[in-house]
């Protein structure tokens, strides 16, 4: 019965309900991640920050809105919307104009992790590595993974990271950004393990991929000079600013400070 007046008061009010949301939906959300029946029912009641439409809509408005092809709901967990939209994984989702909620709460990190469903639809973070995600996305452009210049680069960039790295991967996402980091699969998300790490239930973050866009001019250059010291700083380099993007612990703080003066001062 709560919920549905909740409903009712969506559908007829929705510009109070917003702000009856930003007080209490962080509560309301809390009880997705119970595995109950009436998980959808929660759903429904649910609203969430489109990066299209930049306003909240519903689960169902979200499915009404998706392209020719999408099979998937796509979130972002981000500390904030500007955060969020500003993020490089919604690059090329921006460009084919594909629907991506931005999740801020807190409580978003665990309930996507329980109900990762809604009316037959998955709900995917587009901040992890997702086969069919990129097969969505790659739909309008060339496979570059499978190109030669492609398994060079990702070679070169696991020889120049080492242990740095999980694995390195050609991006579908990037448009004008050069590299990302991404979770691994249906992995714990960035922002989760991070949250876990401050309250001490992890001890540290596991190693991350590395997405990047071949078509960048920076990785085209380590492309063409290969495995040489400026390169392994350039890549190093790279693969902070990526931390620093993806709100990933920054390990070696001061080595990376000394590295960039080193840089500007070659400018």
């Amino acid at each position: 019965k709560i919920f549905n007046e909740l409903k009712k008061k969506l559908n007829e009010d929705k510009e109070s309900y917003q702000v009856f949301w930003k007080e209490f939906g962080n509560v309301i959300k809390e009880g997705l991640c119970r595995p109950e029946e009436i998980r959808e029912q929660i759903m429904e009641a649910c609203i969430f920050y489109s990066s299209e439409q930049k306003d909240y809509i519903t689960l169902d408005e979200y499915t009404e809105n998706m392209k020719e092809g999408q099979e998937n709901i796509y979130y972002l967990t981000a500390d904030s919307i500007e955060d969020g939209l500003s993020s490089p994984a919604l690059e090329v989702f921006k460009k084919q104009n594909i629907e991506v909620l931005i999740l801020t709460d807190t409580v978003d990190d665990f309930w996507v992790t329980v109900s990762n469903e809604y009316k037959g639809k998955s709900v995917k973070n587009i901040s992890s590595a997702d086969k069919k995600t990129d097969e969505l996305l790659s739909k309008s452009s060339e496979n570059l993974e499978d190109t030669e210049e492609g398994k060079m680069a990702v070679e070169i960039f696991k020889n120049l990271l080492s242990e740095r790295v999980r694995d390195v991967r050609i991006s579908h996402k990037l448009e004008e950004s050069p590299v990302m980091l991404v979770s691994a699969g249906e992995g714990m998300s960035i922002r989760m393990e991070r949250y876990l790490v401050e309250q001490k239930q992890l001890h540290t973050t596991s190693t991350k991929t590395l997405e990047i866009n071949l078509k960048h001019p920076i990785i085209q250059s380590i492309i063409d000079k290969g495995e040489t010291d400026e390169t392994r700083q350039m890549a190093i380099n790279l693969f902070d600013l990526a931390c620093i993007a993806s709100g990933e612990p920054l390990k070696g703080s001061t080595e990376f400070t000394k590295r960039m003066f080193e840089m500007l001062k070659s400018v």
